[in-house]
């Protein structure tokens, strides 16, 4: 392959995947994110077409940008792409469930639970795939930190700060575990390059 062919795909991934927290950032703002969940928003804003819509793209996005990362990296881990699927299932099924606590306490807690386990399952996943990167990789020796400063310690910090879930807690995740991967992905075109030369 071109290098000009590899650039312009690189760009392109870096491009859609950017698309994630650009479009979490704009539909956060559509109301005070500080003060309601991106799901408040939805359902209560009466957003809940551009809640689904959103949940659907972003998670496309980020479920195919973390599989062209593992298949970067050589993993070919069953287990972890089964998670990542689960965790795109569960993201599905939070914006499809309605988060109304006053009209529907039962779908609520649903709706809650799934939120829960698409989190789980996606930092599982990539947290599988930090202890293959390190077993197999010295570049990799710092990526642990990053997934789990930027997917955990970040966006819990702003729940301490705000003292509850907010869209801002939200949006803050979105943006740090695709700047994760990011640098992830950038480490590994390092590691690729210097295994040409």
């Amino acid at each position: 392959m071109k290098k000009t062919d590899m650039f312009e795909k690189r760009i392109f991934a870096l491009l859609y995947i950017l698309t994630v927290p650009i479009y979490t950032l704009s539909f956060g703002l559509l109301k005070d994110p500080i003060e309601f969940t991106l799901s408040q928003i939805g359902y209560l804003m009466r957003y809940r077409v551009a809640f689904i819509v959103w949940g659907v793209v972003s998670g496309f996005l980020l479920i195919a940008y973390l599989m062209h990362i593992y298949k970067r990296a050589m993993y070919f881990s069953r287990a972890a792409k089964l998670i990542l699927g689960l965790a795109y299932l569960f993201l599905l099924l939070t914006v499809v469930v309605p988060a109304a606590r006053y009209t529907d306490r039962v779908l609520y807690y649903i709706h809650l639970v799934c939120a829960g386990l698409f989190v789980g399952c996606l930092i599982i996943s990539m947290i599988m795939f930090v202890r293959y990167l390190c077993k197999n990789t010295v570049i990799a020796k710092n990526i642990p930190i990053v997934v789990m400063t930027a997917c955990i310690v970040i966006p819990f910090s702003v729940l301490l700060v705000y003292g509850k879930l907010t869209g801002v807690a939200e949006m803050v995740f979105f943006a740090c575990v695709t700047a994760a991967m990011i640098i992830a992905d950038v480490k590994l075109m390092k590691l690729k390059k210097a295994d040409v030369e």
